[in-house]
Formats: structure tokens, C-alpha cells, sequence
């Protein structure tokens, strides 16, 4: 319920944002649709899986698995795009996954009491295919490329988020729907507002950065996820916390640091939504670029004239021109 409730909240508040900024069309042009459905549905599919996952698993065993899923972007990255990771961005996810599982402490590396039966290896398979459906989801931002707003990419994920989440709740899956309590609504607000924060630059990372370099940043969440449990929640410092932050952040500042490029993508960085009709003036195409904030502006682009067929020469046109060769 609670995940449903999230994604109502999450589409909403989104919706608000894209209409205040004036993003035309809302929810991307038509012939975007199957790829943008096809990075909403992703998205809904490794969140529902990840959650299943933490039903199922400790969470530091769910969060190392999940974790996987940068390695897993750059491989697909590669099959699908051709972006290639330099040998030191390699080196930074494998050091940050590294740092994950000390602060995660899953036991199947730090040991501990667990029950290897079948549902737990089914929160496995959920986890791995958490990770495998937001790969999947990135990588279709990716061939989205700066040809639509972050918002709009965050719309689609939401809205098929809300969907996604019926199917469960009518049939009472994992338990009964219950409305949230009037205590939870706080946290449930602050949840579905951080989320639309999140898909909107989440998404607006991938729009500018390789695969490698975008999908390294998201362990910083651990990282984050560590320092908040100890300064809010009263969570306990360990060494292998330490030692794995420090892991996490060094992984981090390497694949940032990396000389991976992105390549040339969309028309330009600034603009939310871009229009294009030929003018009456042939050589020059008029661009009309809707900003973030909504302002309008008119551009005149130029572009190279159609090459028109020489004219056939008639024997008039040859006879004036032997006569001016004979001349000179």
C-alpha cells in the first residue's frame, strides 16, 4: 500500500512541476512513447522487485545485491551504444561495490544466521532482477538522450509505477491494504517528495553522462543512506562501516575523475522541449526552444539551401560562349 500510495503522491507532485515549467508536450512526443514506456515499466519492474527483496532477505544481503546494477549498465551500455569504460571506471565500480558490501555487511560474505531455503533464494532472483530492470531503465534514458525533459521521464516512471502497484494491492499481495497511519503520512510525504527529486535529476544524469560515470554516482546513496543512520537514527559506527565509506567515496572520485565522454547528444543542453517548422526563407530554419522556466525564445538556425539542377545550356547559351573563348 504504502508503495502505491508513494507513486499517486510521486506522479502528482511531478505532473505539478512539469506543468509550472511550462513542458510541452508533458508527456513526450508520440513517436517517444514505446521507449519511454519501455523505461517507465523498467523502472516500476526493479522497484517492486526491490522491495520484494527486502521481504525476503537482511537488508544489507538485498542492498549488496542490488548494488550490482552499475557493473551491469556499462555492460549493457556497451552492447547497445558502444560506450566503452576507461580501465579506471572499471576499477571505481568494482571498488565501490566492494565498499558497499563492508557497509552493507551481507552474511553470505560476513557470515550470520541465515535460512537457505527456497524463499530466500527466491529474494535473490528478485534482487538480481532489480538490478538487471534498472540497468535496463538507464539504458533507455540513455537512447532517450536529451530528446525529451527529465520530467517527462520521471512522469512516465510514475504513472507506471501507479499501475504496476494495482494488480498486487487487489489481490492482496504481500498482505492486506491498509491505509497508512495518520504517523506515517509525514514520512510517506517526505518519501514521495525525495522521489520526485530524485527520478527528475536521476534521469537528467544519464541525459548527459556515459553510462559508466552516471550509474557509479548512485552509490553514494549507501554512502548517504550510512551517514544519516548514524547522525539521525542512532545507528552504531563500526570499523568495517568506516573502512567501507572510505572504499565507497574513493571508488566514486575515480569514476568521476575518469576521461570518459559522453557523446554528442540532442540539440541543446539548455532546452526542455524544441519544435521546428521551416520558414518561408528557404536557407534558414525557425527553432522555437521552450526553457525550463517556461520562456520562450525564437532562433533562426541557418541551413545549406537545397542544390538546385543546373539548367539545361541551349545552343544560344553555347554559341555566346565559343564566341567570348574566341575573343580572349
Amino acid at each position: 500500500m504504502a508503495q502505491f500510495v508513494r507513486s499517486v503522491i510521486s506522479w502528482g507532485v511531478t505532473d505539478l512541476i512539469g506543468r509550472s515549467q511550462c513542458v510541452t508536450p508533458l508527456y513526450g512526443s508520440r513517436r517517444r512513447y514505446p521507449i519511454l514506456a519501455v523505461r517507465g515499466f523498467m523502472g516500476a519492474v526493479a522497484m517492486a522487485l526491490y522491495y520484494e527483496a527486502f521481504e525476503r532477505l537482511m537488508l544489507g544481503e538485498a542492498m549488496t545485491l542490488y548494488f550490482v546494477y552499475p557493473a551491469i549498465t556499462v555492460i549493457m551500455a556497451w552492447l547497445v551504444y558502444g560506450e566503452v569504460a576507461t580501465w579506471v571506471s572499471v576499477a571505481g565500480c568494482a571498488v565501490s561495490l566492494l565498499g558497499v558490501a563492508f557497509i552493507a555487511q551481507p552474511p553470505f560474505i560476513f557470515g550470520g544466521s541465515v535460512q537457505y531455503d527456497m524463499s530466500h533464494w527466491l529474494g535473490v532472483a528478485c534482487a538480481f532482477g532489480a538490478a538487471f530492470s534498472a540497468a535496463a531503465a538507464f539504458i533507455a534514458v540513455r537512447g532517450i538522450k536529451k530528446d525529451e525533459a527529465s520530467v517527462t521521464l520521471a512522469l512516465w516512471f510514475h504513472f507506471i509505477a501507479v499501475f504496476a502497484s494495482i494488480l498486487p494491492l487487489a489481490f492482496g499481495y504481500p498482505r492486506s491494504p491498509v491505509l497508512p497511519a495518520l504517523k506515517d503520512w509525514v514520512p510517506l510525504l517526505a518519501i514521495s517528495a525525495t522521489s520526485c527529486i530524485n527520478q527528475i535529476c536521476l534521469n537528467r544524469g544519464f541525459q548527459l553522462e556515459v553510462a559508466a560515470k552516471a550509474s557509479a554516482m548512485n552509490y553514494t546513496m549507501v554512502l548517504w543512506a550510512h551517514v544519516w543512520g548514524v547522525a539521525f537514527l542512532g545507528e552504531r559506527e563500526s570499523w568495517p562501516g568506516l573502512f567501507g565509506s572510505a572504499l565507497l567515496a574513493a571508488g566514486v572520485v575515480s569514476v568521476s575523475s575518469s576521461k570518459a565522454k559522453a557523446p554528442e547528444l540532442g540539440p541543446d543542453e539548455t532546452t526542455a522541449f524544441v519544435t521546428s517548422m521551416q520558414s518561408k526563407a528557404p536557407d534558414f530554419e525557425d527553432v522555437r526552444i521552450t526553457m525550463a522556466d517556461g520562456v520562450q525564445s525564437d532562433e533562426w538556425r541557418h541551413t545549406p539551401a537545397t542544390p538546385q539542377p543546373h539548367p539545361k545550356a541551349t545552343h544560344d547559351d553555347l554559341e555566346i560562349q565559343m564566341r567570348s573563348e574566341s575573343k580572349s
